[in-house]
């Protein structure tokens, strides 16, 4: 239950971001607005990490795994998150963040072929269902 409970939270800071992030699209553009938030949330996690004395995690890192995480960043964070942004500026936070969270829709056969991952009938209506969900709000 505290998974559920953490996601959730996750899902209620992710909106309240979005308003801001829509909102602030007024004075700067997607790009910059990128920038903008990324550098002081790395300086953030930095200090973060710092504080709590786990920089030993760099260290640990084999390099095949360290490739992975910088691209899954540069993808994610990088070409991601902007092409959200201007997704947000364009059709609005109560279209654009609804879609842009369609990812499970890639990501499903992301998991299961290459990790294995169940396929059952329960991920088969929810994906229908992001599916219909895509559908009705693209009306």
């Amino acid at each position: 239950m505290l998974g559920e409970a953490l996601a959730l939270l996750a899902a209620l800071c992710w909106a309240v971001g979005a308003g801001f992030y829509k909102r602030s699209m007024r004075s700067v553009n997607p790009i910059g607005l990128n920038l903008v938030r990324s550098v002081p949330a790395t300086a953030f996690l930095f200090a973060v990490t710092l504080a709590f004395g786990r920089l030993d995690h760099f260290g640990r890192l084999d390099p095949m795994t360290a490739v992975y995480v910088i691209g899954a960043s540069v993808i994610s964070w990088l070409a991601g998150d902007t092409l959200y942004f201007f997704g947000l500026r364009s059709i609005g936070v109560s279209r654009a963040v609804p879609i842009a969270y369609s990812y499970p829709l890639f990501l499903l056969p992301m998991s299961t072929w290459l990790l294995r991952e169940p396929f059952g009938c329960e991920t088969l209506a929810g994906t229908l269902m992001i599916v219909l969900a895509i559908w009705l709000i693209s009306r």
